[in-house]
């Protein structure tokens, strides 16, 4: 019986024989009565299924994501880990595990430091590009922190803002402050108004990049606090100039504590990097962001080096060789005695 517009009533020998087809339609059949969706249409073409095109609305109860992308999105939508587990009915100890997992990953970050229950967001990373293997999902990521970029303001809000904070300085210029918590994380907004401009400072969450995604950091960088600023232009109906980067980032490592006591006891300092606790843990820090993609890439780096040292043994050796041959056929030409000159044709007799 066929609906209205471009939605088809399959009666259930059309669905039996449309499952037939492809393996994921059964699941996507079954997920959508649990859903009362009862006019969607299902094209079975021998193609796979995109639910967003049809509307539905993408969630982490969907069948086609894995366990860990399950926790992962639960987790950046505001539930607890207790709340994951019983939603998942797995053990508290699992759910632990993998969010430590997703951490390390850099994919998640907890927005509430030494809050109860934490709660995390998203980093801008995305799922897909971090492997996963048995052991859980692992990858050496930088932390981008102290992220600010800043634009001119062209058209002042015409909604109201509230501001959290606000100052003026003696000169007469005044600050406004205020914080918002989107899909990316906890931004901070600081506006700016100077007697002939006003100026907005948008300050980012961190985000966790890779030695690849630090060479492009910059515009990567810019592109990530663009997203909050068509927030706030939307949000408060007002026009932004071009993003540009309002000061350095700061760009972490993870080091071993064995590193960093080595470091404080021996009151080790150094001009492009430092150590740093104020995490928590031990960091490896620095503003150079050609040293970070040095850090990033240091394993890369030292094999890479291993195997021209090798090569490069092997011609020392082969020049080695060469040169000894060469001596040895010195030595034999400086050793042949002297033979005296042949007699001359014609004798003077006297």
């Amino acid at each position: 019986m066929a609906g209205g517009g471009n939605s088809v009533d399959c009666n259930i020998k059309e669905k039996l024989t449309k499952i037939s087809l492809h393996p994921f339609i059964y699941y996507f059949w079954i997920w959508q009565i649990k859903s009362h969706f009862s006019h969607i249409e299902i094209e079975c073409r021998g193609r796979g299924l995109n639910p967003l095109h049809y509307g539905i609305p993408e969630s982490p109860s969907f069948p086609f994501f894995d366990r860990k992308e399950q926790i992962y999105r639960y987790l950046i939508e505001g539930l607890s880990q207790a709340q994951v587990a019983r939603k998942l009915k797995v053990s508290r100890q699992y759910i632990s595990q993998v969010t430590k997992e997703l951490e390390e990953a850099g994919l998640i970050y907890q927005m509430n430091r030494g809050g109860i229950p934490k709660r995390y967001g998203a980093t801008g990373r995305k799922y897909e590009s971090v492997k996963q293997h048995q052991q859980g999902i692992t990858s050496a990521l930088c932390r981008v922190h102290l992220i600010a970029c800043r634009a001119n303001i062209i058209k002042p809000p015409r909604q109201p803002v509230k501001w959290v904070k606000t100052w003026t300085l003696p000169n007469g210029t005044k600050y406004y402050l205020r914080d918002e918590l989107l899909d990316i994380g906890r931004v901070t907004f600081e506006m700016i108004e100077g007697k002939e401009s006003s100026l907005l400072i948008i300050y980012m969450p961190e985000k966790y990049m890779d030695a690849e995604e630090l060479k492009e950091c910059i515009p990567r960088l810019e592109t990530y606090a663009q997203r909050a600023a068509n927030w706030f232009m939307k949000r408060y109906d007002c026009q932004l100039g071009l993003l540009e980067i309002h000061q350095k980032p700061h760009f972490a490592f993870s080091e071993s504590n064995e590193i960093a006591a080595i470091a404080e006891k021996m009151n080790l300092s150094w001009d492009d990097f430092w150590i740093d606790n104020s995490e928590g843990h031990p960091e490896w820090e620095t503003t150079d962001r050609d040293l970070a993609i040095a850090k990033a890439e240091a394993p890369k780096r030292i094999l890479q080096l291993e195997d021209r040292v090798s090569v490069l043994e092997q011609d020392l050796n082969r020049i080695v060789g060469m040169m000894e041959s060469l001596e040895n056929k010195l030595d034999m030409l400086l050793n042949v005695p002297a033979t005296p000159p042949p007699p001359s044709d014609s004798i003077e007799v006297i």
